[in-house]
């Protein structure tokens, strides 16, 4: 009789267990999948059947708005507006009722990686630049540096646009890189710089004729590349002073 009693105490023990309300999830984490996705996960909670996930936007002033109910504990979020803040938490739920909300997370998704930047000699004074895609970028912004000036912008390009070839350069050394950005109506943001490519820009030399007529000497050179206007020297002797 006592071991049919003990029986029937130890069901109703268990099934209060059951039905008290879970206790608040712990470990609530965000991980970055892409420019607009996140991964929440947490630790699961005892008793619980169930999660409520809920989020506060970006926007000033904004509350905590329902985002969804899942039983596992984990739950992917796309559609996020990138380079902007959002905060979440998470509240565990059975028959019983609900958990405390858990510690909020707060995630910031931004351009993930940098374009790995390649540069191609075309000619003694143009060079091709070549960088990989980086997702979500609507934007590459090509940097440069040389002739004794430091990085400045030269050209902005499309998100479609991978390579560029530089305009003849004048001589001298040069360092280029890129950078991503991600524009909309109001905001740009920025992704990480490409590494940093080097290029030599040298100008040939003119091979000059010189052919006599009447009084006059006709003076001839082949056309140098990035060359917009040539200076002509003159001496009485060949050794003498130009």
């Amino acid at each position: 009789m006592q071991e049919h009693i003990d029986n029937v105490m130890s069901k109703i023990n268990a099934l209060k267990e059951v039905l008290k309300a879970p206790v608040a999830v712990s470990n609530l984490t965000a991980k970055q999948l892409s420019y607009k996705e996140i991964l929440l996960k947490w630790d699961a909670s005892k008793n619980a059947v169930a999660y409520d996930v809920y989020r506060k936007g970006h926007i000033e002033g904004a509350k905590f708005e329902y985002v969804k109910t899942v039983s596992m504990t984990s739950l992917r979020i796309s559609g996020l507006k990138t380079g902007k803040t959002y905060t979440y938490y998470v509240v565990a739920k059975n028959s019983a009722g609900a958990s405390k909300p858990s510690q909020a997370v707060e995630f910031k998704t931004q351009l993930t990686g940098k374009p790995n930047l390649s540069i191609e000699q075309v000619s003694k004074t143009k060079y091709t630049l070549k960088w990989t895609k980086i997702d979500g970028a609507t934007r590459y912004i090509i940097y440069r540096e040389g002739c004794g000036a430091s990085y400045k912008k030269i050209l902005t390009l499309g998100g479609h646009v991978l390579s560029y070839t530089t305009s003849s350069l004048a001589a001298g050394q040069y360092n280029f890189i890129v950078k991503p950005a991600r524009y909309d109506s109001v905001d740009r943001i920025m992704g990480k710089p490409s590494n940093e490519v080097s290029a030599t820009s040298v100008f040939e030399t003119p091979v000059l004729s010189a052919t006599k007529k009447d009084s006059k000497c006709l003076l001839e050179w082949n056309t140098i590349e990035g060359i917009q206007n040539y200076q002509i020297y003159r001496s009485t002797s060949k050794n003498g002073t130009y």
